[in-house]
């Protein structure tokens, strides 16, 4: 939308808070839409059989709006008489070798297989280590609106101008931070 690099990391940011915030809705409204669908019991397959339906009618209907309202206000400056035909199994040679594209794709995967740990072990943890399943859309919340402040916060460090050698060094220095942390135990503050 923007060929500006700071603007563009705005947008991916915005997109981030509000990927979040849809998160914490689905954690907080699925279990009681489950139950109120399936007669009381929150993990009966008609439940989850017609609360998904609605959802996907609902993020249907999302994508959609976004996709007619939003348009591509950035041109290329390239000349026409200077395009390039390049062939599928070369173009993908080019990216199966592209050093920056495999990092960029580990750091994905491991980062969203993080994610699915945290918030696929929080039914776990409430289940079983706080003997509560209920508390579940409250602990995961929780996580979100721990990734919310950090979202308010990237702005501030993109302005600064961050490179890969930042991003390296934070990565280093958080993650070690995140294993420490969730040796504690500290339930009652729950």
């Amino acid at each position: 939308m923007t060929t500006n690099q700071y603007e563009r990391g705005l947008l991916g940011n915005f997109r981030n808070l509000l990927s979040t915030a849809g998160t914490m809705t689905i954690n907080t409204v699925v279990l009681k839409m489950t139950g109120f669908f399936g007669g009381g019991g929150a993990y009966t397959q008609r439940g989850w059989t017609i609360t998904v339906a609605i959802l996907m009618v609902i993020f249907i209907a999302l994508n959609m709006f976004t996709f007619f309202t939003c348009s591509e206000r950035v041109t290329a400056q390239n000349d026409a008489s200077k395009k390039e035909s390049v062939s599928f199994l070369k173009g993908l040679k080019a990216l199966l070798t592209n050093k920056y594209w495999i990092l960029m794709s580990l750091n994905l995967f491991s980062m969203f297989f993080m994610i699915s740990s945290f918030f696929g072990s929080v039914l776990y943890f409430t289940k079983y280590n706080m003997g509560n399943e209920d508390q579940y859309a409250m602990v995961a919340n929780l996580l979100s609106g721990a990734q919310i402040v950090t979202l308010f916060i990237t702005p501030f460090i993109m302005k600064k101008g961050c490179n890969r050698t930042d991003s390296d060094h934070n990565f280093l220095c958080l993650d070690p931070c995140g294993y420490i942390s969730s040796l504690r135990r500290m339930y009652a503050v729950l």
